[in-house]
């Protein structure tokens, strides 16, 4: 089986989890024995491909792109989806204030509902929008490869997207978490991931300053987002914060393995690698309970209302208070390892060529 991986052509400036996702699964699916190549090119020659593997960004122009190349020289496309939908995120960090208002006096569904409409409206005078392209990405693919179970609810709920799917679980590298984490933590809270509203840094930058609790923020930010430059602003002249730029995967792991908890608090995460990899170095977890977090994650953390102040530092209080325990870390290093990654996505691969088998015979 011959597969190509297509990759956003920013890769090499832009770092996220959609990248660690793509090459990650692709390097494990050579060591099954499938042939693998990666390409950014939109307009590549892909004869001697049997399936077209492509993952979501928030490219999506640059993703329908190599959608278009696929379908036009018929090729099966596998999708992975990595999506979550971003209604409750953008209530949570809207500027406008009547959506405010109706959510604090009616509710996040309302609120939801009320902002849906307001962006329905925007979008008739503007044309073909993101969420357009995407539901379109949705209905094109032979196959749709999310993380989760309740990722593709999320899909059929928003999009009506209720297709050809096969789960792939998020997995992480677990050769760099050999060595068995002590339960001597050191008494701060890590929280690896950008400086960025949708990651809620400031709601725990806040908590963390009301407890009492040191902080180490480890990620990169956009200069020019205001959201980050506040943050930076909060943690600047605190001898209890300290914030560190982007760090490689290997150099994570002492961070991993020294800090009493890692803190992931944002509107949503799928379920978010670093809070798996925390596990595996001996963190208590404090998760969001946005996303998919629950189905990864189970009774083993401690979860947070990414709305709510008080719900972070009960979350946060409630972690740091704990002895470490090892439970999850157990379930990571056996169940979501990229190996059994691989295997998710050669059973969907294996599907979409039965099916175009299948469609080859009846014509």
């Amino acid at each position: 089986m011959r597969v190509l991986l297509y990759v956003r052509a920013n890769s090499n400036t832009v770092k996220g989890g959609d990248l660690v996702q793509l090459y990650s699964t692709g390097e494990a699916l050579k060591l099954a024995g499938v042939r693998v190549e990666f390409s950014s090119d939109k307009d590549a020659n892909l004869s001697s491909y049997d399936i077209i593997h492509i993952f979501n960004s928030p490219r999506f122009e640059e993703t329908k792109s190599f959608f278009e190349n696929a379908l036009k020289q018929n090729k099966p496309i596998a999708f992975s989806t990595i999506f979550w939908s971003k209604d409750e995120l953008a209530v949570g960090i809207a500027k406008n204030k009547s959506v405010h208002f109706v959510y604090k006096s009616l509710g996040i569904g309302v609120a939801k509902k009320y902002r849906k409409l307001g962006k329905k409206l925007k979008n008739l005078a503007n044309g073909e929008n993101e969420e357009k392209v995407e539901k379109w990405l949705f209905r094109n693919s032979n196959i749709l490869l999310p993380n989760s179970e309740g990722e593709m609810q999320e899909i059929s709920k928003v999009y009506g997207a209720d297709g050809n799917y096969q789960v792939v679980r998020n997995a992480i590298d677990t050769s760099l978490f050999a060595k068995e984490p002590s339960k001597n933590r050191e008494e701060y809270v890590l929280s690896v991931g950008r400086l960025e509203r949708r990651k809620n840094t400031i709601k725990l930058i806040d908590a963390c300053t009301k407890l009492g609790l040191k902080l180490v923020l480890v990620g990169g930010y956009d200069t020019i987002d205001e959201y980050a430059k506040e943050c930076l602003a909060k943690v600047k002249n605190s001898p209890n914060f300290k914030h560190i730029g982007h760090v490689g995967q290997k150099d994570l792991a002492k961070y991993y393995y020294s800090a009493k908890v890692h803190a992931m608090v944002g509107w949503y995460e799928t379920p978010g690698l670093s809070s798996m990899e925390a596990a595996c170095g001996g963190c208590n977890i404090v998760s969001t309970d946005r996303g998919s977090t629950k189905e990864y994650f189970g009774n083993l953390v401690e979860y947070c209302d990414p709305f709510l102040q008080s719900s972070i530092e009960d979350a946060l209080r409630n972690a740091n208070d704990s002895i470490n325990e090892l439970r999850l870390r157990e379930k990571i290093m056996t169940e979501y390892t990229w190996q059994k990654a691989a295997q998710d996505t050669i059973k969907g691969y294996n599907r979409v060529l039965e099916d175009v088998a299948s469609e080859s015979k009846q014509v």
